[in-house]
């Protein structure tokens, strides 16, 4: 089985790039660049910026309609209805959710692993305790999210 060589890697990365300069071809290594994280940010940013301009632009447009064709009330009362079927059946899909859940957890006996002598005994020990806290704060996280979203 052959040992990797980082030296070998070096070179094929000069000879790919034709450099002949060692910085250059420590920066190939390294992943994005200054000019090209510029380019992903601004970009992230425009597809945010498309994401919430057209369903606004959307609602925005509904506005005005119902409010030109004197049925402005008729849309606010439509657009409340919304948002309240929303909320009450995203309540009702998180409470089912954590609950199955939660209950999933709970119905299994625990799972005791045998650590005496183990190098890792002390540091296993430490995390148990903090794992079952994160664990709950992560149920409730995930639960908000999918029933929300």
């Amino acid at each position: 089985m052959p040992v990797f060589d980082p030296n070998s890697l070096d070179n094929w990365l000069r000879r790919i790039s034709g450099a002949q300069d060692k910085k250059v071809s420590e920066k190939a290594g390294k992943g994005l660049t200054g000019p090209r994280k510029a380019l992903l940010i601004i970009v992230l940013v425009l597809i945010v910026f498309f994401a919430i301009l057209f369903p606004f632009s959307h609602f925005y447009t509904d506005v005005l309609w119902y409010n030109q064709t004197g049925f402005q009330q008729l849309f606010w009362k439509m657009f409340f209805a919304k948002i309240l079927m929303v909320v009450v059946f995203g309540l009702f899909f998180f409470a089912v959710l954590y609950l199955n859940i939660y209950l999933a957890r709970e119905i299994p006996p625990p799972q005791r692993f045998e650590l005496r002598g183990s190098p890792l005994e002390p540091v296993i020990g430490r995390i148990s305790g903090v794992s079952s806290k994160i664990k709950s704060a992560v149920l409730l996280i995930f639960s908000i999210i999918a029933a929300f979203f």
